[in-house]
């Protein structure tokens, strides 16, 4: 009996040498795999000259695109595996606009929304480019899981774009963000292809010129269009208004009502009240699709964006080439006026996004005298041509698979759509409106 016990003591002994070996082996490779650093092909951004890679292979997984976060973009990694070992990843998030502070300050920043700390930092050189950088790391290892270490990087590119790089890896791994952080340093590229430096002369252009300029003595304009399916069966309709104080340049007003019929019906109603140059304004903003209903206030002074939904507040910092949504018209009248065949701005949408629009003058067609193609690159893929008459009004905008808005009178929109009657024929109340 004293034999068989001992035997099996043995074996059991043998057994747990095994696999602690096996599992540290397989620890061992779980590192070597994500230590093994491989890059994508370079990614790039649409119409941003920008292109990184990230990595790659090797457990670390990426779609390889960037993705649209509501006020910028994204492109990252992961470390995919079945190991329980940590929570390894790499980040790059392109910023269309961020308020001003100095490296430091968003280091300070960031880290402390971590509840950590920057342990060290330094500057980059690349291609051109500065980036600056800090090594962050867990100031309370009792408060994390699993301790990390994270690379964090910031790089100014032209007219206010910036570029964050982020590197996380758990700290059993001692120098590996590092490694993985250089090696993206080192794919960025960027070639500044002029667009949005176009596009910031353009909005200021409309700026110098003042909204009320678009009235040509009038104190207000209505524009009605009407909205058709692929199909060309009517959908819906659309209308803009725009108003100035009698005598004055200096308060401007802009309407904006949309509405689509359906089985779930969608309205949404709009107003500003800006100054002739829109460097500050107040936009509310209403949308309802069936029963259920969103408010958005809108405020801008001095570059700075805060957006109010019920009881949340979001702050954005503004480009120069930024634009609501419900103007928008006015600056690519602007553009139609200059001598850029392209441009790039900023549209802040009447959802509370930011997202970029780029914008060129296409050939001209049988049944206008100018044409604009433009495209949202919100990652959506949403194209579209917008058609002027000789006086530069708009005559129709076409949207590639999905549509036509064509112009329309009040008369014809209320008979198809007797339902809305009531808002079409009392246009004129649109100023007043307080919502759906």
């Amino acid at each position: 009996m004293t034999n068989d016990k001992t035997g099996r003591d043995k074996i059991e002994k043998i057994a747990f040498a095994v696999v602690l070996v096996i599992s540290l082996v397989a620890a061992q490779a779980v590192i070597n795999l994500r230590s093994s650093i491989r890059l994508s092909a370079p990614v790039e951004l649409s119409k941003s000259g920008l292109s990184v890679s990230v990595p790659q292979g090797s457990a670390w997984h990426s779609d390889d695109k960037w993705k649209f976060d509501g006020d910028g973009f994204t492109i990252d990694s992961s470390f995919i595996t079945g190991a329980n070992m940590g929570r390894s990843y790499a980040r790059c998030r392109y910023i269309l606009a961020a308020k001003q502070m100095t490296a430091q300050e968003r280091f300070s920043e960031y880290a402390s929304s971590l509840n950590a700390e920057p342990v060290e930092t330094g500057q980059l050189a690349v291609k051109g480019l500065v980036v600056d950088w800090a090594k962050i790391s867990d100031a309370n290892e009792q408060t994390s899981s699993v301790p990390f270490e994270i690379m964090f990087g910031v790089c100014q590119l032209p007219e206010g774009r910036y570029l964050e790089i982020e590197v996380l890896t758990t700290e059993d791994e001692k120098g590996l963000a590092q490694n993985i952080f250089n090696a993206i340093i080192k794919s960025i590229r960027f070639s500044d292809n002029g667009l949005l430096k176009a596009g910031i002369q353009i909005v200021g252009d409309c700026r110098n010129e003042g909204l009320a300029k678009a009235l040509t003595g009038r104190e207000k304009q209505v524009s009605l269009f009407m909205l058709t399916d692929a199909s060309n069966h009517p959908v819906g309709f659309t209308m803009d208004a725009l108003a100035a104080e009698p005598n004055t340049e200096s308060e401007v007003e802009a309407a904006s009502y949309f509405y689509r019929r359906g089985r779930v019906p969608e309205e949404e109603v709009g107003l500003l009240h800006t100054d002739g140059t829109f460097t500050t304004f107040t936009w509310r903003v209403e949308n309802r699709t069936g029963a259920r209903a969103k408010r958005l206030e809108m405020s801008v002074n001095d570059q700075n964006l805060v957006i109010q939904e019920q009881d949340t507040e979001k702050e954005h910092t503004l480009n120069k080439a930024a634009v609501p949504e419900i103007i928008a018209d006015q600056v690519l009248k602007t553009f139609l006026d200059s001598n850029q065949n392209s441009i790039l701005i900023d549209i802040i949408r009447s959802d509370g996004t930011i997202s970029p629009l780029y914008a060129e003058k296409a050939e001209l067609a049988q049944d206008a005298n100018q044409v604009i193609k433009v495209e949202l690159l919100d990652g959506r893929g949403i194209r579209q041509q917008i058609y002027y008459d000789n006086s530069k009004n708009l005559i129709k905008t076409v949207f590639e698979q999905s549509g036509v808005l064509t112009r329309s009178t009040a008369e014809e929109i209320a008979k198809l759509f007797p339902e809305r009657a009531y808002i079409i024929l009392g246009r004129n109340r649109l100023f007043e409106s307080e919502g759906i």
